[in-house]
């Protein structure tokens, strides 16, 4: 941290610094990481989901089918 005399408030000021930044950016990187991962996992379930669904129209048809033709 960098501590600096203001001549306004007469005390100790706080500015930040490279480190700062190179923190703050490393904590945003981590937290992007984490929200693509997230929305790769629900892109992938919702996928699934449609397969589902496909599987089932099929085999409702399939039945359908069956009870016509016996």
């Amino acid at each position: 941290m960098a501590w600096t005399r203001s001549a306004e408030s007469g005390g100790r000021r706080w500015r930040p610094g490279v480190l700062e930044a190179i923190a703050a950016l490393a904590v945003l990187g981590i937290v992007a990481n984490v929200a693509v991962d997230r929305a790769r996992a629900a892109e992938g379930r919702e996928e699934a989901g449609r397969v589902l669904a496909d599987v089932r129209a099929i085999e409702a048809a399939v039945r359908a089918w069956r009870d016509q033709h016996g």
